[in-house]
């Protein structure tokens, strides 16, 4: 193990940040609670300056945490969303539907995609914090191999609209940016009052902040046509993104790709340089000057222009 002595002004999360390389508010938390389990710290939010902490190998630290690197197929340039493969290729000219109206048509769903659709909503019922390492390591199966193309759309159409039930607070069966906005502010939360709760402590104001600019920011950038809501045909590029990130439109799922593709779409998970590092400063909370605010806001209108060009969402 590395070890790293403590110097005044030291925080655990910026000497994780620094020798992990991370950029992901998420990695980030999962890398500080993993050291201080292994250094016996009670309150990650608490260290001394003359002591020595031990980091962790980075072998163990890839198994639950995804580091970006940009030779990989699934990272992005220039603030864009790097095309790995268009999900949406195949898909027909059909109007946009919501969850509603999908829906509406009162079509069954398969065992297969039910199982995954309840296996993908239990891994965001958090109730410990053992459950939060077990969410990591997710993966659902939405179709077999030898399921048709039409089988496999369905399918796709089906789980969207699943997983998106759980964003629709007040029923109506359409998703708004809010509602989706909250319900991913919500999930980080939870995820950060179990941390705490298992290492003592609380959530701190900068992770309530953090966790609430994640959220707005991935459900602006999700609303890819920017009509205020998260339809279906918009979750179906995220769930399709994410299957074709291993280079396999299989059908199975995995968080780890997930994140990976959320990162992207949050702009932490970019070649350029100078928005990475606007959009890391912003996610912290530090307020930004005039000149960074432009490199974010047009960092953001390039990576939605990115999605709907993969999408063919207008």
């Amino acid at each position: 193990m590395t070890v790293h002595n403590i110097v005044s002004g030291d925080t655990l999360w910026g000497i994780v940040k620094k020798n992990y390389n991370l950029t992901n508010n998420t990695d980030i938390a999962n890398m500080v609670n993993k050291v201080a389990k292994a250094n016996g710290i009670s309150n990650p939010d608490k260290i001394y300056a003359g002591k020595t902490i031990q980091l962790v190998d980075v072998q163990e630290k890839n198994e639950d945490t995804f580091v970006r690197t940009t030779n990989d197929e699934s990272t992005s340039q220039g603030g864009a969303v790097k095309n790995v493969s268009n999900p949406m290729s195949s898909k027909d000219d059909k109007t946009q539907v919501t969850a509603k109206e999908e829906n509406n048509n009162n079509t069954e769903v398969s065992p297969t995609v039910q199982k995954a659709i309840d296996e993908k909503l239990a891994s965001k019922d958090l109730k410990s914090y053992e459950d939060i390492n077990k969410a990591e390591n997710t993966t659902v199966n939405l179709f077999a191999q030898n399921a048709t193309d039409e089988e496999k759309e369905k399918a796709y159409t089906d789980f969207s609209n699943g997983i998106l039930k759980s964003y629709n607070a007040d029923g109506d069966g359409t998703v708004t940016v809010e509602e989706f906005a909250q319900k991913e502010y919500a999930d980080n939360i939870k995820a950060s009052e179990l941390t705490v709760d298992a290492f003592g402590g609380e959530v701190s104001e900068q992770n309530k902040l953090a966790s609430q600019r994640l959220g707005n920011i991935f459900a602006q950038n999700l609303d890819i046509n920017q009509n205020g809501k998260i339809d279906t045909e918009e979750m179906n590029f995220f769930n399709k993104t994410a299957d074709a990130m291993d280079g396999q439109q299989d059908g199975q799922i995995s968080t780890a790709y997930e994140k990976v593709l959320f990162s992207s779409i949050i702009g932490t998970n970019v070649d350029n340089k100078e928005l990475q590092a606007v959009t890391e400063k912003y996610f912290e909370g530090i307020q930004l000057t005039d000149e960074e605010q432009k490199i974010f806001d047009e960092g953001m209108k390039t990576i939605n222009k990115s999605m709907r060009d993969m999408s063919g969402i207008d």
